[in-house]
């Protein structure tokens, strides 16, 4: 206590506040950028308006208008048009497809997504318990049993005796549905996940994905949010 009665303020938590306020930041960044990618499908041609991105986000106009001009002061995104017409950028693009394939690992302007603090809104966040520099993990023993699975069955598949071409695209696929089970909820691209799955489940040539697909479906599908 101060002698003049005021609690004195400790400068370890002004220094945790300072941090988690960084980390709120970067993860309204990254959810503004991720939406302009989801409504222009990934296209930096497509124009979109910031009023839909706000509503989607679920931030505060002003604060979305602030973070936009963050983006295009990294070249993420760039306006387009009076009245709030935005795009995203070939880096943004980049972006956003680096921190989907790798979400352990950080892009040049954003933290790994699974250490990213998602803010649901300005009133409820979820928060990560523990230190600050510890890793945030979204992967439960449910998902760890499918991803192992999954490794498995890019043996199989590499194992079988048939083109090369038809192996690498279910490999592939594989490759997105693993990524998309490791990613958060919010962060879950359900339309490209289903469109992996429904080409693994066609594949009849393979015999590896065929039985994968009928043993493992109910496993999988739920972790894919489908």
């Amino acid at each position: 206590m101060r002698k003049d009665g005021r609690k004195k303020v400790d400068s370890n938590d002004k220094n945790k506040g300072n941090i988690m306020d960084v980390k709120r930041k970067n993860a309204q960044r990254f959810q503004v950028l991720e939406e302009i990618y989801k409504q222009s499908n990934g296209n930096e041609m497509v124009m979109v308006n910031i009023n839909e991105i706000c509503k989607s986000v679920g931030v505060p106009f002003d604060e979305v208008m602030q973070i936009s001009k963050y983006l295009e002061g990294e070249m993420l995104m760039k306006s387009r048009a009076m009245g709030g017409g935005v795009s995203i950028t070939h880096e943004g693009i980049k972006e956003i497809e680096k921190a989907r394939e790798n979400p352990d690992k950080g892009t040049m302007h954003f933290p790994a997504i699974n250490n990213i603090i998602y803010v649901e809104n300005m009133n409820q966040s979820q928060v990560q318990q523990g230190t600050t520099d510890s890793t945030q993990s979204y992967i439960n023993n449910s998902s760890s049993e499918v991803l192992e699975l999954l490794k498995g069955l890019l043996v199989e598949i590499d194992n079988e005796k048939i083109d090369e071409n038809i192996k690498e695209a279910a490999k592939a696929n594989v490759e997105i549905i693993k990524t998309q089970i490791a990613l958060p909820d919010q962060y879950k691209d359900k339309t490209l996940a289903q469109k992996s799955w429904s080409f693994l489940s066609k594949s009849s040539a393979l015999v590896s994905v065929g039985d994968f697909v009928t043993q493992h479906a109910s496993k999988v599908l739920p972790l894919l949010g489908l």
